[in-house]
C-alpha cells in the first residue's frame, strides 16, 4: 500500500513497484482517512498488506497519526504489516521519532526506487 497525497509520486512509485516484480497488488491512498478506510475494510476480509509505504506530510492527519489509529483499528494484525516511512525530511528528529513506533521498520528518504523495494522484500519476506 502506498499512502501519499502527490499523485506524481504515487505514480512514481507504483511504477517501481511493478518494474520490480516482487508485488502483486497495489494498493493507493492520497490521505490517511483513506487508507484507514480501504484498511478497516481489508481486514473484515482478513487482507492487511504485507508492506506500507507511509508519507509524513499527509493532509488533515500526518503519518503519525495514522499510524496512532492503525495502530487501534487493525490491532494484534498490524504486526503482519512492515510499515516504511517515506519521506523527503532528512529532519533528525523524524528519523528518531520513527523508532519510537513498533510499526514502523524502517525510515527511507524519497523516491522509492526498485532497488529499495527488493531490499524491503528480501529482509522481511
Amino acid at each position: 500500500m502506498l499512502i501519499d497525497d502527490d499523485y506524481a509520486t504515487n505514480y512514481l512509485h507504483q511504477l517501481f513497484l511493478e518494474e520490480s516484480g516482487r508485488v502483486e497488488n497495489i494498493m493507493v491512498a492520497k490521505s490517511a482517512d483513506e487508507a484507514l478506510t480501504t484498511l478497516k475494510e481489508g481486514l473484515e476480509n482478513n487482507q492487511i498488506p504485507e508492506v506500507i509505504f507511509l508519507d509524513i506530510n499527509l493532509p488533515a492527519k500526518n503519518g503519525w497519526e495514522f499510524i496512532d489509529e492503525y495502530s487501534e483499528i487493525v490491532g494484534e494484525a498490524s504486526k503482519n504489516s512492515k510499515v516504511i516511512m517515506l519521506s523527503t525530511s532528512e529532519n533528525p528528529r523524524d528519523m528518531e521519532k520513527s523508532k519510537e513506533y513498533n510499526l514502523i521498520k524502517e525510515y527511507r528518504i524519497k523516491p522509492l526506487s526498485v532497488d529499495i523495494i527488493n531490499e524491503v522484500v528480501n529482509k522481511y519476506f
